[in-house]
C-alpha cells in the first residue's frame, strides 16, 4: 500500500468485508513447538485513493519540520536535529522510527517534541529490514554517528541518552533486530509497534503457540515490571493472508504475561475507535476499528500521541 505522498506501505493487507473478533481467544494459541521465523513479507498492494477526510488515512499534509533541521543522511536513514530537545547536560532522547519514515516525519517533526528523529525506509516487504542491526557494534555505530550530528548542530558535545524505537507495518523485523542486540540496554527507552508485528504460523497450522516472537514477548515483560522501559502496541483489525495478523500477535502477547484486555464497546477517547484496551506497568496494547488500507495508515497517525505521553515535551 502506497500514501499519496508517496511512502510505501510495506505489508500485504488482505481487505476482509467481515470485521474480525474483537477479542482473540486464548485458546488459539497451541502449545509450544519449535519457533517459526518471521514472515519475510508480500508484494504490496495497490495504493489506496487518497482522501479528503482530514486526518485519516494515507494523505497525510505536510506541514514542514517545525523546528527541526535536516542534519545528517545516516547509511540508514535521515536525521533531523531539533537543537532546543538537548538538556544542559548534553544529554537527548533519540526517536528511530521503521518504515513509513516520510510520514512519520510529517507527523512527528511539527509537534517540536524533546526528541532527535531518525526516519528510515528501506524498501518494499519486510524482508527488506531484516538485518538493519546484524550485530551490537552496528547498533553502537548508529549512535555513535548520532551523537556526532546532534553535537555539531548544537555545538557542544551530546549524548543519546535514551532510544525510543518506533516501526509501522513492516518495520518490525529491524525492532526484531534491535531487541536481539540492545533488548536489555538501559539507554533503551522504550519500543512502539503501530499496526506493525506479524508471525508465520508454524508447522503449517493456523494460529500461533507458545514461545513464539520470544524477543518481543521479552520486551513486553520487561516494561511490566520496569519503570524505565515502555512497550506500546497497536494493532487493527487486517486480515492478512497466510500468515498472523497483528491482532493475533498482540493477543500472543498478552497471554504469555497472562494480561486479559477489555472490550471497548463506544469507541473509547483515543484519536481512532477502540476495540479492547490493555495494560500492565507499562505495557500498553491498544486496538482500533479498520480492517483496511486506511485503517492500517491511521495507525501512524497514533506516533505523536504515543511519544508525547512516553517521551515527554
Amino acid at each position: 500500500m502506497l500514501a499519496a505522498s508517496g511512502i510505501v506501505v510495506v505489508i500485504a493487507v488482505a481487505v476482509n468485508d467481515a470485521r474480525s473478533p474483537t477479542l482473540a481467544k486464548s485458546s488459539n494459541i497451541s502449545s509450544a513447538s519449535p519457533l517459526s521465523s518471521l514472515p519475510s513479507g508480500a508484494p504490496a498492494t495497490e495504493a489506496p485513493e487518497p482522501t479528503d477526510e482530514p486526518d485519516r488515512g494515507c494523505a497525510i499534509a505536510d506541514r514542514g519540520n517545525g523546528e527541526y533541521v535536516e542534519k545528517a543522511s545516516l547509511p540508514l536513514g535521515k536525521l533531523f536535529v531539533r537543537p532546543g530537545a538537548v538538556d544542559a547536560d548534553g544529554d537527548y532522547t533519540l526517536l528511530l522510527h521503521l518504515h513509513g519514515g516520510q510520514a512519520a516525519r510529517k507527523l512527528v517533526l511539527p509537534e517540536n517534541l524533546d526528541l532527535e528523529v531518525i526516519v528510515v525506509d528501506r524498501g518494499v516487504g519486510s524482508s527488506a529490514y531484516e538485518g538493519t542491526f546484524p550485530s551490537r557494534k552496528s547498533w553502537d555505530e548508529l549512535l555513535g554517528r548520532a551523537d556526532r550530528a546532534v553535537s555539531d548542530a548544537v555545538g557542544r558535545p551530546a549524548h543519546a541518552q535514551a532510544v525510543v524505537v518506533s516501526s509501522w507495518s513492516a518495520g518490525y523485523r529491524g525492532v526484531d533486530d534491535v531487541l536481539g542486540v540492545a533488548g536489555r540496554d538501559p539507554a533503551l527507552h522504550g519500543v512502539i509497534l503501530l499496526d506493525s508485528l506479524h508471525a508465520s504460523y508454524p508447522n503449517g497450522k493456523t494460529a500461533l503457540e507458545h514461545g513464539q516472537l520470544e524477543r518481543f514477548v521479552d520486551a513486553a515483560r520487561r516494561a511490566a515490571n520496569d519503570k524505565t522501559f515502555f512497550f506500546h502496541v497497536t494493532h487493527s483489525e487486517i486480515r492478512p493472508p497466510g500468515y498472523a495478523s497483528t491482532t493475533e500477535t498482540a493477543s500472543l502477547l498478552l497471554s504469555e504475561l497472562g494480561i486479559e484486555a477489555s472490550a471497548v464497546h463506544e469507541g473509547g477517547r483515543d484519536l481512532l475507535p477502540l476495540t479492547r484496551v490493555a495494560d500492565d506497568g507499562q505495557f500498553e496494547v491498544r486496538g482500533y476499528v479498520g480492517a483496511d488500507a486506511r485503517a492500517h495508515c491511521d495507525q501512524l497517525r497514533l506516533l505523536p500521541s504515543i511519544l508525547a505521553a512516553h517521551a515527554g515535551r
